[in-house]
């Protein structure tokens, strides 16, 4: 089964002033049992199976945003966010045709606040600025229970098998901001230069991305842009957890993005787009395999030329 339940709500406090709610309420169940089924073994002995799976997530959002006019110039967008998620799975099985009776589950519980803060500045006829910054602390618990070994669908077990119960708390946070400048350098040429920084808590890890982008009016109708800028992806929560392979000493993941194209209008109302791109990626995370754990030491590239019409 599934719900989900949303709300907006947009009000005018002044002529300066509105204020904006939303919220989301959702849920998926899922259940399936097989209860004492008959099954015959090779040598025409009878034997009894039953097995219960369930499967539960929650996910609960509320977001606020207020939008303020200072003046013809300066304008603001403060925001605030909470996002509850629950998630569990669970499965059971008992069968006379072997000793064990598994019994063993997943659960996780993830908690995000996010406070945002936005400043849109018109300092001159040709340069339009923006700035922001965003605080985001998490608090989530990861917990499980799980058979230390593997079952491969044929072992049959003269002996229950050895189950192992893990869990892992965290309460870290997210600081970033960024500033850039929408510069109109001529009437045919504008650039974009900007920079984004980022620090997370789990690693301790903050970089610094610069970011640069330029449009240049060719001749009407016809646009060559270029664009150029480090992308940073912190590594998922799950990711530092040990059990499972983790590795708390992982780096942040960057990808520098290259990228050429022509645009151009067509009748209609159609865009043409020519695009070649590279990107570069490092401190990817791959498997160490003598250790089998999560390690910052893959590294790549992509490349390639995009259509789009």
């Amino acid at each position: 089964s599934f719900y989900d339940i949303h709300f907006k709500f947009h009000t005018m406090l002044t002529a300066k002033d509105k204020l904006s709610l939303y919220g989301i309420n959702a849920g998926t169940d899922m259940y399936f049992e097989l209860k004492d089924e008959e099954y015959e073994k090779a040598n025409g002995d009878k034997y009894y199976y039953s097995m219960k799976f369930s499967w539960k997530t929650r996910s609960n959002i509320v977001f606020g945003r207020w939008e303020h006019i200072f003046n013809e110039q300066l304008s603001s967008l403060s925001s605030l966010s909470f996002e509850k998620k629950y998630y569990k799975e669970s499965f059971e099985q008992k069968s006379t045709y072997h000793a064990d009776d598994s019994d063993f589950w997943e659960d996780m519980n993830y908690y995000d606040y996010q406070f945002m803060n936005e400043f849109l500045w018109k300092a001159a006829d040709n340069h339009l600025i923006k700035s922001s910054m965003l605080y985001a602390p998490h608090k989530f618990s990861i917990g499980m229970k799980m058979p230390t070994d593997v079952f491969n669908g044929n072992d049959i077990y003269e002996q229950p098998r050895e189950y192992t119960e893990t869990h892992y708390k965290q309460k870290p946070y997210i600081l970033q901001g960024y500033i850039q400048d929408n510069w109109e350098i001529l009437d045919r040429l504008t650039a974009n230069f900007g920079a984004r920084y980022g620090y997370y808590d789990l690693n301790k890890d903050g970089k610094l991305s610069p970011r640069v982008s330029a449009a240049y009016g060719i001749i009407p109708k016809t646009t060559l842009r270029t664009s150029f800028g480090y992308y940073y992806q912190n590594p998922d929560v799950t990711d530092f957890f040990t059990e499972w392979g983790g590795n708390e000493d992982l780096k942040t993941q960057l990808c520098k993005h290259y990228i050429v194209g022509i645009e151009r209008e067509l009748p209609e109302n159609l865009n043409l787009k020519i695009e070649g791109y590279y990107k570069g990626y490092d401190k990817l995370i791959s498997i160490d395999a003598p250790t089998d754990k999560k390690i910052s030491n893959g590294s790549g590239f992509s490349k390639g030329i995009e259509l789009l019409l």
